[in-house]
């Protein structure tokens, strides 16, 4: 008996499903050679919809897009496997897998073909290798069957399913490929599901049948598979059915109820409006206050939460496909299955053809006018609108919590065990790491500075607390007492008033309430195996209401640091008003082109620390703040802050048991000056119980590279642990910095050269990302909408940093020029692409866009123009007209570095605006006055 019956004539899946001997089933798969994904993406769905049962994997072969591109693809309710053609298009397989089972795969490499190998466990909790083929015609068949018989001979014992397209025609049986490659499986346990033809050529009035889409199996229960007569490309639709049980229950079932509970917000914050909050004036505990504030949401919680009846109705995952396409798409099939018989019928054949084409464009019509009816009732809510973006482009989020339950699901534990596995991870990773050594190596007089001056804090009023909650983000996780920012604001007139008493009674008592020192750590994945708590770092979240007195204290902490310049290094960038990472980048930028200019080599050490916060020692940082002001009520109030803190992990709802958050506790003659200071940056860091990252920590050595001296270093910089530093010894087995070419730094790469080619080659990585996306999603979306797009995406992509790797070539910078013009064209309505075909800068004015090489221009100028530093005026002896003008004396250029330089770039660019402009631009109006005149010399 055999074990794979095919089914035939069958015109769609719900036929087969009607055909089938048996109505339980245990492994349900579809294989389709698509052709192209980006023409044919949207058929898929249209078949997913139109089938009245659930598919449990879907395969397609030859999608033709590259591995940046298919996350546009997602499907919802499955999971993506790829196997695609690095950088570039053709070929490929994607496999889609519903959420609720599981399927790993494995890798294997192969030279003549692509191939996604895998274990899929049914619901039966059968093992089942799943090997998806896509073999191009190109290649030679006899070494094909070798290579596949390879992959078979790793699972000569299991379930196994072969299904995709091969390219061998098993018509032919005269050939003798055919018979190398039947007889292989045959000698394997495969038997053939597939006999009928699955694919239909027409050249010259020939018609030519073949079955190049193949399905063999060896499975220890029945299956049943079938070739369709629906064809999204030139293929049709190849199935498989294995017997087992639960078929009938995955059938879309009815409507069924269920009860759950809400929360009704009208209730909710009438009772939260209601609630005395003046209560807390005659409060003089800051815990009894805290305690008021949290019960008073309690209560309001547990009287506005009440129970309904919720219909679980099945979700229509494309609401775009409506009746009118499903029945255009049936007689479409049914009239492809009429001229199949007839294949001589022209008439049949053209009618077929024009209902084919019309349900593709039903298809596109619907589907964009769908999503810009959903933008255009967007209202200029920016949440929604990336919400619709992000679903047109396919960016599915996965949970925190799915991602952990399904890496754990192996390990047999609970959510609690596993949030207390990670608990236990985050704390001991932290005591791994602290020195056990209390004895300082330097004396702290030496750099430690004092301050004269006091902090006063000033009293917490309900309109400055009314201010800092107005400024907090509405969505932003609630910590374990789960009062969310959008409820605070709600309520914002009149909790107000309790915050402020809170604020007041616990900095005049130095008590801060124990229950808002309590965070919420939520494990986020970094890289490696996701069953491994190694690979993941703890974020804390804390409470709301914690937030607001932190931003009010540190507020006047930061009024005190303004009013008095001295206590802060000029050269501190980190957590300071008015200061950001791209003015770091500009600084330190200008300092290696300053050194280049002088013909200098310049070693550049980017230094790493180890859990530098959950190092932090509490008793040297309130030593620290008492030296430089904070004294008194709020330096007691630090202490009794930082004291007793404790988190605890959540995972899918369950809590850990709580865990403490704190502890007890020439070149090579340069090469040598480094490591002297590296030994004292790293004694300081001993003696305020740091931790260096040797591993992480790199070392660059930069010089130009026509610089005599292009040798590297001969002596090494070693990273001494703190057993050497006090050992003093002269030779010793510590680990060495390692030297490298390149170094990300602040999200910027660093290259020896500073040329800055390997960033810029990242960027236009990123741009080519987003003009595949764009691509997709170009007809879907309105003109406007799409310039927002490019100015929230590709902007900041080529913005950030721009100060600093802008400065290289123009050559460098030109492959950036051609991506913003492709987009360009892309975006803008075709009338306009055609106006502007032969004038790029004109395309770019009409968009209000500034090309790569006029942005430069205009983001130094934005940043430095009022830098007086680097802004000296020429003096003359007498009076000329060159006087009058007020040009800048511009440094001298030795090199193409000293040309980089912002004393030589800013003085050129000033001297060439007009002196109109100059007087005229203040620091309110810098960005719109110079972006205009930019604009308007394009």
């Amino acid at each position: 008996m055999d074990k794979v019956i095919e089914i035939h004539n069958c015109s769609s899946i719900n036929s087969f499903i009607d055909n089938t001997p048996y109505t339980v089933t245990d492994l349900f798969c579809v294989h389709v050679n698509i052709r192209s994904m980006i023409r044919h993406f949207d058929k898929i769905l249209v078949l997913l919809q139109s089938s009245k049962l659930q598919l449990d994997m879907i395969i397609l072969t030859e999608v033709g897009i590259s591995d940046k591109t298919c996350n546009l693809f997602q499907i919802p309710g499955y999971r993506m496997h790829t196997e695609l053609r690095l950088g570039k298009k053709g070929g490929g397989i994607i496999i889609y897998v519903k959420n609720c089972f599981k399927f790993t795969t494995t890798t294997i490499k192969t030279h003549l073909f692509e191939n996604i190998t895998g274990t899929f466990i049914t619901k039966n909790n059968t093992a089942v290798t799943v090997c998806a083929v896509y073999r191009p015609p190109s290649t030679n068949k006899r070494t094909f069957v070798t290579e596949l018989s390879r992959i078979l001979n790793k699972y000569i014992s299991t379930n196994m399913i072969l299904i995709g397209d091969i390219n061998i025609d098993l018509k032919k049986v005269e050939s003798s490929d055919y018979h190398l490659y039947t007889d292989m499986l045959s000698e394997r346990g495969f038997e053939r599901g597939i006999s009928d033809y699955t694919r239909i050529e027409r050249r010259l009035d020939k018609v030519t049948k073949s079955c190049i889409d193949h399905i063999y199996s060896r499975l220890t229960q029945t299956a049943c598979s079938a070739a369709i007569d629906t064809v999204l490309a030139d293929h049709r639709v190849i199935l498989l059915a294995s017997d087992g049980e639960g078929m009938s229950a995955r059938i879309q079932a009815d409507a069924t109820s269920s009860i759950m509970e809400v929360c009704d917000y009208e209730i909710f914050y009438k009772e939260l409006n209601s609630t005395d909050w003046s209560l807390t004036n005659t409060m003089k505990c800051p815990n009894k206050i805290n305690d008021f504030i949290k019960s008073s949401f309690e209560n309001a919680q547990i009287r506005s939460t009440k129970k309904i009846t919720k219909t679980n109705r099945q979700i229509n995952k494309t609401p775009w496909i409506n009746q009118n396409i499903l029945n255009l798409s049936k007689k479409r099939d049914e009239l492809f299955k009429l001229w199949k018989k007839d294949t001589t019928n022209i008439c049949l054949r053209l009618q077929y053809n024009k209902t084919r084409n019309k349900v593709h464009k039903l298809i596109e019509y619907y589907r964009n006018n769908y999503y810009k009816n959903k933008i255009k009732n967007c209202n200029n809510n920016s949440k929604k609108l990336w919400q619709i973006i992000n679903s047109i482009c396919g960016r599915v989020t996965q949970s925190i919590d799915q991602l952990i339950t399904r890496a754990f699901s192996s390990h047999n534990l609970s959510s609690t065990e596993i949030a207390n596995k990670f608990a236990n991870e985050f704390q001991q990773a932290v005591k791994a790491i602290l020195p056990k050594c209390q004895q300082d190596l330097l004396d702290k007089n030496e750099y430690n500075n004092k301050c004269n001056k006091t902090i006063l804090i000033k009293k917490a009023t309900p309109d400055r607390i009314l201010n800092i909650i107005n400024g907090l983000h509405n969505f932003k996780a609630p910590g374990q007492d789960n009062i969310k920012t959008i409820d605070v604001k709600k309520i914002s007139h009149n909790i107000s008033i309790a915050i402020a008493n809170l604020i007041n009674s616990s900095l005049y008592t130095g008590i801060y309430p124990d229950d808002l020192k309590r965070g919420c750590v939520r494990p986020i994945y970094k890289k490696g195996k996701q069953s491994e708590v190694s690979n993941f770092r703890p974020v804390t979240v804390l409470s709301n209401i914690n937030k607001i007195v932190e931003k009010y204290v540190s507020g006047e902490i930061h009024t005190f640091f303004g009013e008095n310049n001295d206590i802060l290094n000029k050269k501190q960038f980190g957590f300071q008003p008015h200061k950001s990472t791209t003015m770091l980048l500009t600084e330190f930028t200008d300092e290696i082109n300053s050194y280049l200019n002088n013909r200098n080599h310049v070693l550049v050490l980017f230094i790493d620390f180890s859990r530098a916060f959950d190092t932090l020692d509490h008793v040297i940082l309130c030593k620290k703040l008492e030296n430089i002001g904070i004294q008194g009520p709020l330096l007691e109030w630090c202490n009794n802050y930082l004291k007793n803190r404790s988190n605890c992990v959540k995972v899918d709802n369950c809590i850990s048991d709580s865990y403490t958050a704190e502890e007890d506790r020439d070149l090579d003659s340069a090469l040598a000056k480094i490591q002297k200071d590296f030994d004292e940056l790293n004694k300081w860091c001993h003696d305020n119980k740091l931790v260096l990252n040797g591993n992480k920590t790199k070392l660059v050595h930069i010089r130009s590279p026509y610089a005599k001296n292009q040798a590297d270093m001969n002596n090494k910089l070693f990273a001494h642990d703190h057993a050497c530093l006090h050992s003093k010894s002269l030779s010793c087995k510590c680990p060495t910095i390692e030297s490298v070419d390149k170094h990300t730094y602040l999200g910027l790469i660093i290259d020896s050269k500073f040329n800055w080619l390997p960033h810029i080659n990242l960027v236009c990585e990123k741009l080519r990302a987003f003009l595949a996306n764009m691509y997709v999603i170009n007809n879907r979306i309105p003109f406007k909408t799409k310039l927002m797009l490019y100015n929230a995406l590709a902007e900041s992509i080529v913005g950030y940093g721009l100060t600093s790797y802008g400065r290289t070539f123009k050559s460098y910078l030109n492959c950036i020029y051609k991506l913003q013009v492709r987009i360009l064209k892309m975006i803008v309505p075709s009338n306009i692409n055609q106006k502007y075909i032969n004038d790029e800068l004109g395309l770019f004015k009409y968009c209000k866009i500034l090309p790569i090489n006029t942005k430069i221009q205009y983001s130094l100028l934005k940043e430095q123009f009022f830098n007086t530093k680097i802004q000296q005026n020429i003096s003359h002896e007498i009076n000329t007209r060159q006087k009058t003008n007020k040009k800048l004396i511009i440094t001298i250029a030795r090199n193409s570095y000293g040309g980089r330089t912002t004393s030589y770039i800013i003085p050129r660019l000033v001297n060439n605006l007009e002196l109109s402009l100059k007087q005229s631009i203040t620091p309110k109006n810098i960005k719109y006055k110079l972006k205009l005149h930019f604009l308007n010399s394009l």
